[in-house]
């Protein structure tokens, strides 16, 4: 076991959480170190990200960065039902915020954000893998890891954050994971080339209503290339994803029109069960973020906003403990990213059981509601100023109501 100079901190995993975080305590004079399990760039979902990101990067100095790599500008989400069609956009939301995002792919936006937290000074070892944490008495902690070689070593550290994703290394080594409640979810996705070329929806993520069950969505990237993926309820069958995604785009009619003759230019990939949950966000001498403390869903495209969001508070709050400054962790920490998962949860689950939909098809939307409806889709779920946040829970519910009513 080769022991490593001890560090001020350790972070699990360089995605957008991640290196948030590192960028958050670079700049405030913090040692960190970053212990990542794959080599980038890689691929990963969450392509399409929110306006909401947009502060956080800003805030981690990459947003320079991003603007420089091109990405396809992202204005707003498009939903279609059959003959039905919803749009939305970001330039006329409630909330005074970003009023664009960007489509991206994600071994390239990983790369860039990884990139500029090596540049600030932070070490990032790529192909460790993470064997055991072990709490100190002493309030450190010591992280035991391989590298790519397969040598061990160990790191000691005062404050860990774990960002590793869907790895929840200390969700599974401290015993944390949950069950989730409700239907088991997958999704098979790929990318293709659309031989029609991207039509007038490639600035919006395109989101088509298969069943109540089962959505589909296409993020058209800045290369011509098109992300295509289909979620629905969890299956058994042996098949390839690949063969999965070439049923469902033979079976979902506006697919089959642009990509039954595609060209794949990435292997179909399946993620099964896909939603996670843990008991604790934080503890002594650690905390977790971004999907570390869970997954809800990938139809409002949540997973970079939570990951960045939660990656900037850690950062900060990590920080302030490091140098010495009380750090309530209930209310500074836990309950906003407990605020925003609700808000997102309770909006998926509102779509899959028909409630959303009642109000994205009304025949006569309200304008006012509608905009919104929107600086949430956006990924404003903490503006205060948003009057539908404020008592959500009872007002979508009777909105959906009164205007399936009505129709």
């Amino acid at each position: 076991m080769r022991e490593m100079k001890d560090r001020t901190a350790v972070i699990l995993g360089a995605g957008p959480a991640g290196t948030m975080a590192a960028s958050i305590l670079a700049d405030a004079g913090i040692d960190t170190i970053i212990l990542e399990k794959s080599k980038f760039p890689r691929f990963s979902i969450g392509e399409s990200l929110l306006p909401r990101c947009l502060d956080s990067l800003e805030k981690g100095g990459f947003l320079p960065a991003i603007q420089k790599a091109n990405f396809l500008i992202k204005t707003g989400a498009r939903f279609y039902s059959e003959d039905k069609l919803c749009e939305f956009d970001f330039s006329v939301q409630h909330t005074a915020g970003w009023d664009h995002a960007w489509h991206v792919k994600r071994s390239e936006f990983d790369k860039i954000l990884a990139d500029e937290v090596e540049r600030k000074g932070v070490e990032i070892i790529y192909g460790a893998t993470v064997t055991d944490v072990v709490l100190e008495k002493s309030g450190n902690s010591v992280v035991s890891f391989s590298d790519k070689t397969g040598v061990e070593h160990q790191v000691k550290a005062q404050q860990i954050i774990d960002a590793s994703g869907y790895g929840k290394v200390l969700s599974r080594l401290f015993g944390l994971e949950e069950p989730i409640d409700g239907i088991a979810r997958q999704a098979v996705f790929g990318h293709v080339v659309d031989k029609t070329g991207h039509g007038n929806w490639k600035n919006k993520i395109n989101v088509i209503c298969h069943k109540p069950d089962t959505w589909s969505w296409e993020i058209a990237f800045a290369d011509g290339s098109t992300s295509i993926g289909v979620v629905s309820p969890q299956c058994d069958s042996a098949e390839s994803a690949d063969d999965e995604l070439k049923k469902w785009i033979e079976e979902i009619g506006e697919h089959h029109d642009r990509y039954a003759k595609y060209d794949q230019t990435f292997p179909a990939q399946r993620i099964r069960a896909y939603g996670s949950k843990t008991k604790s966000f934080f503890g002594d001498g650690w905390v977790l973020a971004g999907n570390a403390f869970g997954f809800i869903d990938p139809i409002f495209s949540s997973g970079v906003t939570m990951a960045l969001v939660s990656g900037e508070m850690a950062g900060e709050l990590v920080a302030k403990q490091i140098k010495g400054e009380k750090v309530d962790w209930n209310k500074e920490y836990l309950a906003p990213i407990q605020t925003g998962l609700d808000v997102f949860k309770s909006f998926v689950d509102w779509w899959y059981d028909g409630t959303l939909q009642k109000i994205f098809f009304a025949e006569k939307p309200n304008e006012m509601i509608k905009n919104q409806i929107c600086s949430i889709l956006a990924g404003y779920v903490w503006d205060d100023t948003n009057s539908i946040l404020r008592k959500y829970k009872r007002t979508i519910p009777t909105l959906a109501h009164i205007l399936s009513s009505e129709n």
